[in-house]
């Protein structure tokens, strides 16, 4: 069916193309036309002939025509078609808004999501922060985890609070003087400490240990004992039970094995051909300690009470851990980097310092004492031997005599590995406890062509040589020189 207006044909189906709805196009067509209903009848006679006429000729148009027979731009006027199209383009453009807002949306979201995600893994990494600090604050206010040790403290007059806070954070009894100090400003104990030596254990609390400080020291008798280097911590056990500070057998339960408890012993391998698992470690230097009266009163062992005993028991716990608490800051992280870079283990460095002590007297001959057997230890094909006579004394003097008859086949092979007349390389662990000269000695050995040495044991003298025969040259010199009460 076609339409006719006064503009040219319009039909049904163009419209529907046009504006995609049937009913809004008949209803713009009726529109203009003001509905076929309403004409009259002379002009539905027209329509009717018009409609048997034959139809007109197609004129060929090219897309490029627009022009009519007088040169006039040729225009379709519809009305219909223009409003569509502006609905349609209205239509589009609401489309393009309604996209762009929902990008906008979506990127909000995932900004809102994104800090929100933040926050919380702000919010988490805070939350464990302030726990752990809570923890670390609480457990050093009532000093639960801290290593029980007994150390004597000294205040000097005047000291403030925070002073006083560093003291006792330097000997190892708290952990947090930041808190201390804003807990004794808060509770009214600023400034009020008093001067003198008093006796503080690690495990005490805030509320034990200024109460301590808050009273007059009781006087109590100390005694200054100077651990020389070179000693075995047999040897420092007994040097500590003559000064009465405790009892020999009781110090041998803090070296014997592993205490896991000193920040260098992760570095130590444990070992069941180590005679004593920390000896080398008990550092030499000079400590003063608290004088067991017991002890100092001629009191036998088994004769002594139950507050005597725990009493000698946590001296020699105090005397031990503060020698390991020496050497752990002695060594410093400097020198441990220079260890590795050297490719020694703390194990070789102090077994190889403690040989070096027991053999040299002077930091120069224990930087060449330890250079010949650093050269013995690093030769081709590993025919040299150590021999060093002091690890056959260790042997002789502190394994042997320590191993009951009946256990001497199942400690030969540990009595051998120390011996180094009779073993390749070092011994399983140190046969002394070194100080940091001979530490020192072995980390700064010079490069040197001797691969033997021989002293005096009287005036100490050290001879070396690069070849077996200079050196029996020297060993029969010292000899004679002995011999002839000469000394060199």
């Amino acid at each position: 069916m076609a339409y006719e207006d006064r503009t040219g044909v319009f039909t049904l189906t163009d419209a529907k193309k046009e504006d995609r709805r049937e009913e809004d196009a008949l209803a713009s067509i009726f529109a203009k036309k003001n509905t076929l209903e309403q004409t009259t009848v002379m002009d539905r006679v027209q329509v009717d002939n018009r409609a048997k006429s034959p139809p007109p000729t197609p004129v060929a148009v090219s897309e490029d025509d627009d022009e009519d027979d007088s040169g006039q731009p040729f225009r379709v006027e519809n009305t219909t078609l223009n409003k569509a199209r502006k609905r349609r383009k209205r239509a589009h453009r609401r489309e393009r808004l309604i996209r762009q807002h929902n990008a906008r949306q979506s990127r909000k979201t995932f900004v809102h999501v994104l800090s929100g995600i933040l926050l919380v893994v702000l919010i988490i990494t805070s939350s464990a922060i302030i726990s752990y600090n809570i923890v670390h604050i609480s457990l050093d206010f009532t000093g639960i985890t801290r290593n029980e040790f007994e150390i004597q403290v000294e205040i000097p007059p005047n000291a403030t609070t925070e002073e006083v806070a560093h003291i006792l954070y330097d000997k190892g009894i708290i952990s947090q003087p930041g808190f201390f100090t804003l807990y004794s400003q808060l509770f009214g104990y600023d400034g009020k400490f008093l001067y003198g030596t008093f006796a503080l254990e690690s495990s005490m609390s805030y509320s034990a240990i200024i109460r301590t400080l808050q009273t007059v020291a009781r006087t109590r008798e100390t005694v200054w004992v100077t651990i020389p280097e070179g000693l075995t911590a047999e040897e420092i056990g007994l040097l500590l039970e003559e000064n009465f500070v405790c009892l020999a057998l009781d110090f041998e339960q803090y070296y014997k094995d592993k205490l896991n408890v000193f920040s260098f012993e992760r570095r130590v391998n444990e070992s069941p051909m180590k005679f004593h698992q920390l000896e080398g470690h008990l550092f030499p230097d000079t400590y003063e300690f608290f004088v067991m009266t017991a002890l100092q009163d001629g009191a036998e062992p088994d004769s002594l009470t139950e507050t005597q005993r725990t009493a000698l028991e946590s001296n020699a716990r105090t005397a031990a851990f503060r020698m390991f608490d020496n050497f752990n800051s002695v060594i410093t992280p400097e020198m441990y980097k220079t260890m590795h870079e050297q490719g020694f283990t703390l194990d070789e460095l102090i077994t190889l310092a403690s040989m070096v002590q027991a053999e040299a007297a002077t930091p120069h001959d224990m930087r060449y004492v330890a250079s010949v057997f650093l050269n013995r230890l690093n030769y081709t094909d590993g025919t040299f031997l150590l021999q060093s006579d002091p690890t056959t004394y260790y042997v002789r003097d502190f394994i042997r005599p320590r191993v009951a008859p009946w256990e001497l086949n199942m400690y030969q092979p540990l009595m051998e590995a120390y011996d180094t007349y009779q073993t390749a390389g070092l011994p399983p662990g140190p046969i002394n406890n070194p100080g940091i000269e001979a530490i020192m000695a072995v980390l700064e050995a010079p490069s040197s062509p001797y691969y033997y040495f021989c002293a005096n044991i009287e005036t100490r003298e050290v001879f070396y040589a690069t070849n077996l025969a200079d050196h029996e040259a020297n060993l029969q010199r010292v000899a004679e020189a002995m011999a002839a009460g000469q000394g060199g």
